[in-house]
């Protein structure tokens, strides 16, 4: 059997990479539109609602009904929108890996362009999640918590305010309680999820080419070459 040569090996990987960016680019295209159809949603209900409570008697009459219904439907729309938008980023992290694999047979191939590649050349990059740094509270996930817990604390206020007797004090504190609570038990799934795409990644082997394996080789390399330095002086 004839062996490939590089050139042939090198424009099937290039078609490759390219194919995943598209697919990657294209998922994103997807989750954005999806979370600005529930934005779009949020806001109709919003003024719908607004211009009902004004406009009907029976909506004046029936308010706490017409508000625990309405965040009902927008809570459930958000709590699916959030699980879609949790799928999406968790499908284009691993279109990111495994271009991250022909990256590193690039690297491999001609050490001398590592210092010129703008991404790591490993597929257990980039992570699934960033729970400590202050991009996680960045993107699509944390608008959609948000309203999620806007809606969800709506509903609780409705029951809250007959219980307590409209006790503003009481009242007061039980939402605040049950908004963190809310916010923190969503951020938990999104990060459980996430997280347990990591766990899945490396317990089905998929990571061939850690990046930790590739830093200490070119350490090896580095080092090497100092070595060599002195002996041909």
């Amino acid at each position: 059997m004839e062996s490939k040569s590089p050139e042939i090996t090198a424009q099937f990987l290039i078609a490759e990479f390219n194919a995943l960016q598209e697919r990657a680019k294209n998922f994103e295209e997807i989750k954005a539109n999806r979370v600005n159809f529930y934005l779009l949603v949020v806001a109709a209900i919003g003024a719908i609602f607004s211009t009902a409570t004004q406009a009907f008697d029976l909506f004046q009459k029936y308010f706490s009904e017409s508000i625990v219904l309405t965040a009902a439907v927008l809570l459930l729309l958000g709590v699916s929108t959030l699980k879609d938008s949790v799928d999406y980023s968790g499908a284009i992290v691993i279109f990111f890996r495994r271009a991250g694999r022909i990256r590193r047979w690039f690297a491999d191939f001609d050490q001398s362009i590592a210092p010129y590649l703008a991404f790591q050349p490993a597929d257990d990059r980039p992570t699934f999640s960033v729970p400590y740094s202050l991009s996680a509270w960045r993107g699509a996930e944390t608008v959609i918590i948000l309203f999620n817990v806007i809606s969800s604390t709506a509903i609780v206020a409705c029951g809250v305010l007959k219980i307590t007797r409209f006790n503003p004090f009481f009242a007061s504190i039980i939402l605040i309680v049950f908004a963190i609570m809310m916010w923190f038990l969503q951020t938990f799934y999104v990060y459980r999820k996430m997280h347990k795409a990591q766990e899945a990644e490396s317990g089905l082997k998929r990571i061939h080419f850690p990046y930790k394996d590739y830093s200490e080789k070119i350490a090896q390399n580095d080092k090497g070459k100092i070595q060599e330095e002195p002996q041909a002086s």
